[in-house]
């Protein structure tokens, strides 16, 4: 098993509510629907954090081509490194099979074939 600081969480932007004090799931809320409108207007990824996005899929694709082409790697994060993942890898083409849910402890299967497509 192997580690590295490129897979860590890209942190979401936390609103002010101009100083009011909120419970936990209105916080949630209110910054999941900052997270949603932030991927409509596709700046999802802080600048700040794209080139780490971008060393991070070059390592996974790096351990995959080191395991070998039928290999399975593993790859645990959260929510918004696991989505640009995903798209990231979708526009070198990978593919993703079934639904990709965020409910916790949720998992993604995303593929490449041994000739380098889907």
């Amino acid at each position: 098993m192997e580690s590295s600081p490129l897979l860590r969480e890209v942190p979401l932007a936390i609103p002010t509510l101009g100083g009011v004090r909120a419970p936990f799931a209105i916080w949630a809320g209110v910054i999941s629907v900052g997270w949603g409108v932030d991927i409509l207007r596709g700046q999802d990824c802080p600048p700040a954090d794209e080139e780490r996005v971008h060393a991070a899929i070059d390592w996974c694709e790096e351990k995959r081509r080191q395991a070998g082409e039928n290999a399975t790697l593993a790859v645990v994060t959260h929510g918004v490194m696991r989505r640009l993942l995903a798209t990231r890898l979708g526009e070198r083409g990978w593919t993703t099979r079934g639904r990709r849910r965020y409910d916790l402890w949720s998992a993604w299967e995303l593929t490449r074939g041994p000739s380098g497509g889907p």
